[in-house]
């Protein structure tokens, strides 16, 4: 039996900057909560959003739901000029499982703008389901006819523009999915797209008909004549299954019958495609295709999300919780305070884990006595204005039973709060800010006078530049450095000064990413102002900005030609470098390319350089 202690020490820690292995979402692109325990009351989300999972072959639900923007767009179909709704999705880094929507009426709010609404004849006629009694029956729907719901109304027929009743709007999303594989074919009808299963975690003891219950459905989808009928209808006792194709997502309505805290469960089901989805007769055709998948049906892990219908009230259960601190930026490998105290009645091999939202920036092993020793895994996320705190789980195994048979089952687990220090002398700077590009403002240095000279040192400081300004110390971004957000999320490093009496500072460069970058990349030669016969050697090189990707996931090609020669195979280089040596006197032209490849399935993208022209007979060229 092994048992985690409570220790509340927590020891210093030293700071640095890893590199970081993507999760289904990043940091927020928008302005959204991203602590635990935070509560939404507006804003758009997919709150179901599947994804399938590659490596594992897993089919998941984002436990971090993307917002949700919408906007009217303009598109030409079947040769018509017609206004369509384009959504767009938002990273948001919302923990949806640690969320609670709130779904209340709000003061101050006017009436067409708020959750709280009484049914009228009309809404309760429209749609049938909110009757929840014996179906057409009159006192079902005398009773329905001017009760209290809370309805998120978005697509109301009433207004203009879309879904702009509701402050909170909702729905469910399989934009993650590729229709060539999720579909299931029956005699050559294609059938089973993807579903979500739901459920409402009932209270035990209260008979159902007593307990809230809701709807999720799309207003503009009419069945069963003039009547609506709710998707998800949780009235029914049996979960309920939404179909929604690959690559859609609906924001659908919302009804709540009755206040209260409603714990709904959620599964998602894939139906993997039987054959190849392509016409072999079709230029496209491509003969190694394969499933992505070998079981003909794969569903998800259950997950469960907290809605508060009324009046907000949260009450958590008293734990036990370990404290730890960390710096923000700390390096792999860095100590998380103290190590955990273990009690061990054997002396078998323990095995700890953590889980929880971000528990994989952490890792935890025994140290030399067999406490449970928390370290820095991943620093790209442990920046304390994203993400000031992480709570996980810790878990420990002896990987045994009572009887001393093999059981990897957890033994013991305990909370664990580990806080992100905020480090003084955070600066920041944009990705692919050009040489000269102020860093922040100025640093002010103790003792330091006009004439002091400053220097920095550590990992990347020759990227950057520093000098004195009025006294101060100001960091510029280095002519010719590259700043990729991709390549490193923020620098460490050490400002010092020549002048007795100051002392050395420590600086952090965030950088900041932007998401919308294309690559770039420009060609130059060591040839300029140098006079070149045949058999010279020239030296290209690339310089790339605005790199999507890591610069170590780039690819590089070159193409050499001659005059009338279009047809030379391009050479795939390593790096952004090459030489070339002409036997031969004349023009020649020399193009660089770079490329990299983009998400699952190998989608290469590209940019091609400028080209230059180079004359063997002359110390000149020029750029094209």
């Amino acid at each position: 039996i092994t048992l985690l202690a409570v220790a509340m020490t927590a020891s210093p820690t030293m700071a640095q900057t890893p590199p970081y292995d993507p999760a289904p979402c990043g940091p927020g692109q928008l302005a959204v909560p991203d602590t635990p325990d935070e509560t939404i009351t507006q804003g758009h989300y997919g709150v179901f959003e599947g994804y399938w999972d590659s490596k594992s072959e897993t089919l998941n639900l984002n436990l971090c739901s993307p917002a949700v923007e919408h906007r009217d767009e303009t598109q030409t179909i079947d040769g018509e000029r017609v206004v369509v709704e384009v959504s767009t999705r938002h990273e948001s880094n919302i923990d949806i499982r640690r969320t609670v929507f709130h779904i209340d009426h709000v003061d101050g709010i006017t009436d067409d703008e708020q959750f709280k609404h009484t049914l009228t004849a009309a809404e309760v006629e429209k749609y049938d389901f909110l009757k929840l009694g014996d179906g057409d029956d009159a006192d079902s729907l005398d009773d329905a006819v001017g009760t209290t719901v809370w309805w998120l109304k978005v697509d109301d027929e009433s207004t203009s523009d879309v879904d702009e009743d509701s402050p909170l709007a909702m729905g469910f999303s399989a934009a993650l999915f590729d229709s060539d594989y999720w579909y299931r074919e029956e005699g050559g009808v294609e059938v089973d797209p993807l579903q979500y299963e739901f459920e409402v975690i009932r209270e035990p003891g209260i008979p159902v008909a007593e307990q809230g219950h809701v709807f999720a459905f799309d207003d503009s989808v009419p069945a069963g004549g003039a009547d609506k009928t709710a998707y998800w209808d949780s009235s029914e006792i049996d979960a309920n299954a939404l179909p929604l194709n690959p690559g859609d997502y609906h924001h659908f309505q919302w009804i709540f019958t009755k206040p209260g805290t409603y714990e709904i469960s959620v599964q998602l089901k894939g139906h993997v495609r039987q054959n190849n989805p392509h016409d072999p007769d079709h230029k496209d055709y491509d003969s190694t295709w394969e499933r992505i998948s070998d079981a003909d049906v794969v569903t998800s892990e259950v997950e469960r999300y907290t809605f508060q219908i009324g009046p907000l009230t949260l009450n958590e259960e008293p734990a036990f919780v370990v404290e730890r601190s960390v710096d923000e930026h700390s390096a792999i490998g860095t100590l998380v305070g103290d190590p955990i105290p273990v009690y061990q009645g054997d002396d078998d091999d323990l095995t700890f884990t953590l889980s929880g939202p971000g528990h994989s920036v952490f890792s935890v092993e025994a140290d030399d006595n067999g406490n449970a020793q928390i370290k820095v895994a991943d620093s790209r996320h442990l920046d304390h204005e994203d993400r000031p705190e992480y709570r996980l789980i810790l878990s420990v195994s002896d990987s045994k039973d009572r009887e001393g048979n093999d059981n990897t089952a957890a033994d013991s687990a305990i909370s664990v709060k580990i806080n992100v220090a905020n480090v003084a002398g955070e600066r920041s700077v944009d990705e692919n800010s050009p040489g000269g590009s102020l860093v922040d403002d100025v640093i002010v240095v103790a003792n330091a006078t006009t004439s002091t000279a400053y220097t920095l040192a550590g990992d990347g400081s020759d990227l950057f530049t520093v000098e004195n300004s009025g006294g101060d110390a100001q960091i510029k971004v280095a002519d010719g450095a590259v700043i990729n957000y991709e390549d490193a999320q923020s620098y460490e490093l050490t400002l010092s000064a020549d002048t007795a009496g100051t002392e050395d500072a420590q600086v952090v460069i965030k950088v900041l990413d932007d998401p919308d970058e294309q690559i770039s990349l420009i060609m130059t030669d060591n040839a300029t102002g140098t006079t070149l016969t045949t058999g010279s050697t020239v030296i290209f090189t690339g310089r790339v900005t605005n790199s999507p990707v890591a610069t170590s996931e780039l690819s590089y090609s070159t193409h050499a030609e001659s005059p009338g020669d279009l047809n030379v195979v391009k050479t795939v280089l390593s790096s952004p470098s090459w030489s070339v040596t002409e036997s031969d006197p004349g023009t020649r032209k020399y193009w660089m390319y770079v490329s990299y490849t983009s998400g699952e399935y190998g989608l290469a993208t590209s940019q091609n350089s400028n080209v230059i022209v180079f004359d063997w007979l002359k110390p000149s060229k020029s750029d094209e």
